[in-house]
């Protein structure tokens, strides 16, 4: 009896092991999470680099009296959604043209893909839709 039960921990220990992941084992392996970090810093970088095109426009609308908000979600450098919210202008149809007319042409003048981006301007009144 004493041996059967040495041997039941001993064979639930031995799979338990094998089975599980442990605590300082990574759920991703190193490699997915080498290259996964790779294209975070990539769209980063290609977002928000010194010559990163949301910088680009950012500067631009600031250099044009804007003050607003940027949300931006983008799970790549082709699929890039930005919104921006005014906060010192309300978002007429004269306004979101303005805004949308420096946006592209800078896109344009990085040879960008424009289908790349969906743009959308709005003020505080906005909803937080897209």
């Amino acid at each position: 009896m004493g041996i059967t039960v040495i041997l039941f921990v001993v064979f639930f220990l031995f799979i338990n092991s094998k089975v599980g992941i442990s605590a300082d084992q990574p759920a991703i392996s190193p490699d997915v999470q080498t290259e996964n970090e790779k294209k975070t810093m990539g769209i980063e970088n290609f977002l928000f680099g010194n010559s990163g095109i949301i910088k680009q426009v950012n500067d631009e609308l600031m250099g044009k009296g804007y003050l607003f908000q940027t949300l931006i979600v983008a799970p790549s450098v082709d699929q890039v959604q930005v919104k921006y919210v005014l906060t010192n202008k309300e978002a007429t149809i004269f306004e979101q043209e303005a805004v949308e007319s420096i946006f592209f042409e800078i896109v344009k003048d990085n040879n960008l893909e424009p289908d790349a981006f969906k743009l959308k301007v709005a003020d505080s009144d906005d909803g937080p839709d897209w």
